[in-house]
Parts: structure tokens; sequence; C-alpha cells
């Protein structure tokens, strides 16, 4: 007699279960993670690295980072995703000014790496206009 009832029951509740997991996305930047937010930077440094984070929209501004590295041989990683428009002025430069590599970025970069030898990446820097994408700077050291 109870058992329809039941069988009903259990029914829905696994019904709304799997709709429940089904319909989560894994894409969802959790609460007050710095990643997600829109024209933030995120500078993280080490001893050994740097990296530049910007998940941009329509930005226009021009940032100068130290990455404070002391290295003599060390590997530039450029990527850029999700771009939209706008391009990205980048130039790595030693303390004298002297330029060690430049690009001007207008689509998306899967992973350029460039090894940067006998040079010192002491000045990043890293012009935005109209702007919107993805971008992902790093210096690391070998």
């Amino acid at each position: 007699m109870y058992m329809v009832p039941l069988k009903k029951y259990i029914t829905l509740l696994l019904l709304f279960l799997l709709l429940s997991f089904y319909s989560c996305r894994e894409d969802i930047i959790p609460p007050n993670n710095p990643i997600g937010d829109v024209n933030e930077p995120i500078r993280l440094t080490s001893n050994n690295s740097y990296t530049f984070i910007l998940n941009a929209n329509n930005i226009s501004t021009t940032v100068q980072d130290y990455p404070g590295l002391n290295a003599q041989h060390s590997i530039l990683v450029i990527t850029l995703t999700d771009y939209e428009q706008g391009n990205v002025s980048l130039k790595v430069l030693e303390f004298s000014k002297q330029l060690i590599y430049q690009k001007i970025i207008t689509d998306n970069i899967d992973q350029l790496v460039i090894n940067l030898d006998y040079v010192s990446p002491d000045i990043v820097n890293i012009i935005f206009t109209n702007f919107t994408g993805k971008l992902k700077i790093e210096v690391d050291m070998h």
C-alpha cells in the first residue's frame, strides 16, 4: 500500500538529483577568486618566476611592472585567450632600458615561448588599447 508513493518519491528524488548535477557548470569562478575580476590585474612573483594575468573588457591603460628576477637565462611565455578586440603592446627591457623583446598582440596566442638568454628581464611594459581578452605573461628562470 505504501510502496507506490515510496517508489514515486524515490524516482522524483533521483530525477531531481540527476538534473541538479547535470546543470552544474565547471567554468564558474568561485566567489572571492581575484582571477575572475574584470580589468583587475593579478601579479604573482616568487624567487624564480613572475606572472601577470588580466581578464580584460575594453581596457585602455599602461602597466609598467618589475618582475624582480635576477636572471641571465629565462623564458618568457605569452598566452592570450578569448580575444575579442583591441591590442596589447608588450615590451621587456633591462634596467638600462635596453629593449630585450617587443610584440604587438592582436589575436589569440596558444602559448608563445621566447628564450631570453644573457639578458635580465627587469621591466615589463604593457600597453592595452581598447583590449578585450584574457592575457597571461610569465617569466621563469631556467
